[in-house]
């Protein structure tokens, strides 16, 4: 299945932010403070998502925070020649829409793949590999699959979302939760091994602050999970109903009926479905459109690149 795995989290901010109590409607429309939002509160405001969608490049905080979006998806790096991040004070200021309403605002976060161009990267790495770093993607050159169950790899990443619990984001927006298929014939534990990896990082995020959120995409299997879906507050999909045949092309029958399967028992929990199709073309989308408001689902459409203003 497609992922969005070029676009990541660099794993060393220029600074460690501490926590900005900026004031905010919370979901009840009263003034709060972004840090004491509670995850019932952050639950309701994203089940109430009506305009969504995720931009990993060429961000302009000031832009977000002048849209109507009701949720957008970023990278945390603003500016990646010099590899700025988001501060909790531009945070804050994209959490806030025109007329004062509370906006979600995610932060991307890839848990099964290792980018070379992310600043955690080493040279020496493609000479001497580190024990949790696998084989290069075929479809994805310079990204690496990686040994997720490996403590080494598990502090890279838990460093990497303790820095974006503490900027401020609303929640985290894990990529690449499906990388238990990169390993299904050489480790048969692999499946279980990232349901528990993933909940291993709820807990860490939620002991620094409980209402931090998580959307998982696409890894479908895993919402037969009732300990994984447990901790995830919504999901994201990518190319339900287009693209996985090509570009715009409808997917075969049998392939969306397998999403189905898992997307129709995450929903009966509660589980807000956040959908994505590549598509530009006004009628394609109009059509696509209707069929995933007809599902319930929360259709975000854009190029492949993400690197607009939704």
């Amino acid at each position: 299945m497609p992922h969005c795995s070029l676009h990541g989290f660099s794993v060393t901010f220029a600074l460690m932010f501490g926590l900005m109590h900026a004031a905010v409607p919370d979901a009840c429309g009263e003034e709060t403070t972004r840090t004491s939002l509670t995850r019932e509160q952050g639950r309701t405001l994203l089940s109430r998502v009506g305009t969504w969608g995720c931009q990993y490049q060429n961000i302009d905080p000031e832009s977000i925070a002048n849209s109507a979006l009701d949720l957008i998806v970023i990278d945390p790096i603003l500016e990646g020649a010099t590899g700025r991040t988001a501060d909790p004070s531009e945070v804050a200021r994209m959490q806030r829409k025109p007329d004062g309403a509370r906006r979600l605002i995610f932060a991307y976060l890839s848990i099964g793949a290792a980018e070379e161009y992310r600043s955690y990267w080493k040279p020496s790495w493609l000479v001497d590999k580190p024990d949790w770093l696998g084989s290069q993607s075929s479809d994805w050159p310079g990204s690496y699959s990686v040994k997720y169950w490996h403590s080494d790899w598990e502090r890279i990443v838990v460093q990497a979302l303790r820095l974006i619990v503490a900027a401020g984001f609303d929640g985290a927006f894990l990529d690449r939760v499906d990388a238990y298929d990169d390993w299904r014939n050489a480790r048969p534990g692999a499946f279980d091994e990232m349901a528990e990896f993933v909940i291993r990082l709820a807990d860490d995020a939620r002991a620094q602050r409980p209402g931090f959120m998580l959307i998982s995409q696409n890894a479908e299997p895993m919402l037969s999970l009732d300990r994984f879906n447990s901790v995830i507050d919504g999901v994201s999909k990518e190319s339900l109903l287009t693209g996985l045949q090509g570009q715009g092309t409808e997917n075969r029958s049998d392939q969306i009926a397998w999403s189905m399967n898992y997307l129709t028992k995450a929903q009966r929990v509660g589980l807000p479905i956040l959908t994505i199709e590549y598509l530009t073309a006004p009628s394609d989308i109009a059509d696509v459109q209707q069929r995933h408001q007809a599902l319930g689902f929360k259709l975000f459409s854009g190029e492949r690149l993400l690197d607009r203003l939704p």
